[in-house]
């Protein structure tokens, strides 16, 4: 069951429920919206959606119980430009307001594209254990092109003196 329901400011409940504040954070030049699914402990779903529009408040009257965030969806973000942090858990008590609050920052994930052009994610971290193994594989590049000289030079060594042994 899917349950979408805005209120106004914050009246007072029908019955038991309670109230869930989202306050979403977002970073200068966010203008997306955000989709947000809670799951109460029961297994009912319930979408919410903040937006510029409403200087990025929702509120919503819900039944007491253990709530989840399932997910929280950024709208026309299909590069992964910005990411959301929240917390995962949330309880509704009855007659009481709880807050959800959600940071949207710039996704600090580097992004590039492999050799079929599929765009690929490598963290910083990960970026920079591949940046060590690529210094490290140089370093063997050119351990093997001495090594590979070195035994070079010695046919040609070889080559020349047997040369000179053949012919006088």
């Amino acid at each position: 069951m899917c349950i979408l329901c805005v209120v106004p400011a914050f009246a007072e409940p029908e019955g038991e429920d309670g109230f869930i504040d989202v306050d979403v954070d977002p970073v200068d030049g966010f203008h997306q919206s955000l989709m947000i699914n809670l799951v109460r402990e029961s297994g009912e779903n319930y979408l919410l959606v903040a937006e510029a529009v409403n200087q990025w408040v929702v509120n919503l009257a819900l039944p007491p119980g253990n709530y989840e965030v399932d997910t929280v969806t950024i709208d026309k973000d299909p590069h992964g430009q910005y990411q959301a942090g929240y917390e995962k858990k949330l309880v509704v008590r009855s007659k009481e307001v709880s807050s959800l609050k959600i940071r949207v920052r710039e996704n600090t994930v580097n992004s590039s594209k492999d050799a079929m052009g599929t765009e690929t994610k490598e963290d910083p971290e990960q970026e920079a254990l591949s940046t060590g193994a690529r210094t490290d594989l140089w370093g063997i590049v050119k351990k093997m092109w001495f090594s590979l000289a070195l035994v070079l030079a010695s046919l040609i060594f070889l080559a020349v003196k047997k040369r000179k042994e053949y012919y006088g």
